[in-house]
């Protein structure tokens, strides 16, 4: 067990959940706090009861804003770091595939099977500028659009029909 008392409890840093900046916390037997960040966002200083986050965590798929109901505070931004530091600690994984969301780790309490986390990988998503070729066994149909929409697409058939009916 860790000690619960603040001062001899080191301070730990993690990455942001987009790691682009730090996050300076402590956790001690029952309360995660958070101390600092490199990049400059508003947090609630208050003690995080674990338990509480415990409690709010749902057992299958979850995001940062799941975590606010355990929070005091107004800043937004309190989420995102808890959540960060959870994924730090080991507390939370990520879910392969999607950026962010997360699923609890077994050392929170939690009593299902390690193996019951999703491990599916969705497929990422195709860009519509994504000009690679189907593979050969894929079939292939042809749609044929008008290249132009919308008011550009208006305007110069405007543009056209006036030209055209106008006399000299």
């Amino acid at each position: 067990m860790q000690d619960s008392n603040p001062i001899h409890t080191p301070i730990k840093t993690c990455p942001n959940l987009s790691n682009t900046f730090t996050i300076e916390y402590r956790i001690t037997d029952i309360n995660l706090e958070l101390i600092s960040n490199t990049g400059g966002g508003h947090f609630s200083k208050e003690p995080i009861a674990i338990n509480d986050l415990i409690e709010v965590m749902p057992h299958g798929e979850f995001t940062s804003v799941d975590l606010r109901p355990a929070l005091k505070g107004r800043s937004l931004n309190t989420s995102g770091f808890v959540l960060a530091i959870l994924l730090a600690e080991g507390m939370a994984i990520r879910v392969p595939g999607k950026r962010y969301k997360f699923v609890r780790e077994l050392n929170l309490g939690q009593t299902t099977d390690r193996d019951t986390a999703p491990t599916t990988k969705t497929p990422p998503k195709k860009s519509i500028f994504d000009l690679t070729e189907p593979s050969p066994d894929a079939a292939v149909s042809t749609v044929s659009t008008p290249v132009t929409r919308g008011k550009s697409a208006r305007k110069s058939t405007r543009a056209k029909s006036r030209s055209s009916t106008s006399v000299d």
